[in-house]
């Protein structure tokens, strides 16, 4: 931020050298205060006009980056990349970039351990963003820290989160939330709390009709049953997981199949 500060101090001063030897070639030439003082703020308006359209651009790059997100990933962390950081120059748009980045990143399954590209979008967001916004950047924030096996600040990025949790109306978005805080209780070997998570994050996910979702929710759940001895639920689980075995993923087939096998192990 200073370092933009001064670098358009700089490019101000380069300016004022301009407009003064223009102004004393103007005055040569016999041209007079007035007609100068409307040539300059032509000029004036040129640059801001052109200063818009470079943000003008940016915003249509993000907004377009965002509809293909979900779809083609890797086509929109491509186009994250080719975006000139410097050419954010409104804290919106920096904010933005910064949410879109982290979130490209996860869906690309790219780690990430200090939490300098999400920052902006917290920065931002918790002041002047909606509930869902305030909720997606301290779930990608809890996940930088889990990342960096920081489960104390994991939890407590997910724990200042949850205030505005019931205010979301996405329900995708509040049961990714929330599993990611029953992952978290699992980590630390608190079941319980990971199963009443998880089992909630499965009712979030059947609100939002994501089969997806609803069945990377039951096998966690399948799991923490198998971690507690409750295997007859936890095989009870796994059924569901297999009446919707055509609209999931291979990843999700392969942790049934590895569940199954702790199931007859156990």
């Amino acid at each position: 931020m200073v370092e933009s500060f001064l670098l358009f101090l700089n490019d101000k001063q380069k300016e004022m050298t301009f407009e003064n030897t223009i102004h004393n070639s103007l005055l040569r030439h016999g041209i007079h205060d007035g007609l100068l003082c409307l040539l300059c703020s032509f000029v004036l308006f040129v640059s801001v006009v052109s200063c818009n359209s470079s943000n003008s651009q940016v915003a249509k790059e993000l907004s377009r980056v965002e509809q293909i997100l979900s779809v083609a990933p890797d086509s929109a962390f491509y186009a994250l990349r080719r975006i000139n950081p410097s050419a954010l120059i409104e804290a919106r748009d920096a904010a933005q970039y910064s949410l879109l980045y982290s979130i490209a990143l996860e869906k690309n399954n790219i780690l990430v351990r200090t939490d300098t590209i999400i920052a902006p979008a917290v920065d931002y967001y918790m002041k002047k963003g909606t509930p869902e916004q305030k909720l997606m950047v301290r779930y990608y924030q809890a996940r930088v820290y889990e990342n960096a096996d920081m489960d104390e600040e994991a939890m407590s990025a997910l724990v200042d989160g949850e205030k505005y949790y019931r205010q979301s109306k996405d329900y995708d978005l509040r049961a990714k939330f929330i599993l990611k805080k029953a992952a978290l209780y699992g980590r630390i070997y608190d079941f319980r709390n990971a199963l009443e998570n998880a089992t909630i994050a499965r009712d979030e996910y059947s609100k939002a009709n994501d089969v997806e979702g609803y069945v990377t929710a039951v096998l966690a759940m399948s799991s923490y049953y198998q971690y507690l001895s409750d295997y007859a639920t936890s095989r009870r689980l796994l059924s569901e997981v297999k009446d919707r075995w055509s609209k999931i993923n291979d990843n999700k087939k392969e942790e049934y199949f590895r569940q199954m096998i702790n199931y007859y192990l156990l």
